[in-house]
């Protein structure tokens, strides 16, 4: 899955008037946002079509962006983990958050604080850096919220927190499990 950001959306409305073309401006969207589950899907060639028989009216030009869409507590961390730096393991053994998984959720917290911020100052969703688009849709996507009633940036990052105390425990849960198939197949 993917999702997808047009801008700068620029309509054909050649043969209105001016006046015909503000009331018809005021009805059209300068940007769309939406996912796909087609992963060969191609913006260029199927954006223009689709926006006529959504709207009525051809495109002459348009910017995209192409976001990738997370769903996992692991894969949000390495969605912030440094660009070309070598993948590493994001956990010890016991369970914590590894010396790569400490840096990547670090910088995921610098990404929900960025991204809160420049909400709050005004910039236009269209306008945010990829990156703070998909640690949004991530953030949506793994805690099961919208982002318009995300709360503050403290209750993000808690909720994340537990995400990842969560799978520590699952971890340990399954562990367990595991000892204790290995003495039962011993007293056999």
């Amino acid at each position: 899955m993917k999702a997808i950001k047009l801008y700068k959306i620029q309509w054909n409305l050649n043969g209105l008037t001016d006046a015909e073309k503000e009331k018809v401006l005021a009805t059209l969207p300068s940007a769309k946002g939406f996912t796909t589950k087609d992963d060969n899907f191609n913006v260029i060639e199927r954006m223009p079509g689709l926006l006529k028989k959504k709207y009525g009216y051809e495109v002459e030009n348009f910017s995209f962006a192409v976001m990738r869409v997370v769903d996992t507590v692991d894969d949000l961390l390495l969605l912030c983990a440094p660009e070309n730096a070598k993948v590493k393991n994001f956990y010890k053994k016991n369970g914590d958050l590894s010396a790569y998984g400490e840096e990547c959720f670090n910088r995921l917290e610098v990404n929900v604080r960025q991204r809160i911020w420049k909400e709050n100052h005004g910039t236009d969703v269209w306008e945010m850096p990829t990156i703070l688009d998909e640690v949004m849709i991530a953030v949506e996507n793994i805690l099961g919220i919208t982002w318009e009633n995300h709360g503050t940036f403290e209750e993000i990052m808690s909720a994340i927190v537990k995400k990842i105390k969560e799978r520590k425990n699952l971890k340990k849960k399954y562990e367990t499990v595991d000892e204790n198939e290995d003495e039962t197949e011993a007293e056999a």
